[in-house]
């Protein structure tokens, strides 16, 4: 569950203002080779994307399946938040559209803004 989140969230992130950038879809591709997949799982990874970028992707629903499985390991909630952030900001930086996306999904997943906000700065 974890990994398609990550790339579905991250597709909806980057096409949160409308449109993907090739900043964006680099930095996804960086978040790719930090998982060290090997091309099948690539090609998967960028499908997840895909699917994420679509406007009636269920961010929500998303988001608290994540929750649910992540349940007692504040440490991976904390890590996919992380992962979000490192993509927003290496593609471009935080627009008003892609700030609000992840402050709701900090809401979701239990993280505070405090904590957030730590993550901006590190």
């Amino acid at each position: 569950l974890y990994f398609p989140a990550v790339f579905r969230v991250m597709g909806h992130v980057a096409k949160a203002d409308g449109r993907v950038t090739p900043q964006e879809i680099d930095a996804a591709r960086d978040a790719m080779r930090r998982f060290s997949l090997n091309e099948r799982d690539m090609r998967l990874a960028m499908d997840l994307y895909t699917e994420g970028k679509h406007p009636d992707f269920p961010l929500d629903d998303e988001l608290r399946y994540l929750r649910t499985a992540a349940a007692g390991r504040d440490d991976l909630r904390r890590l996919f938040v992380q992962i979000q952030l490192e993509a927003a900001l290496q593609g471009g930086g935080l627009n008003p559209a892609s700030r609000a996306i992840l402050a709701r999904m900090c809401d979701a997943l239990g993280i505070t803004a405090l904590e957030f906000a730590a993550r901006q700065i590190t």
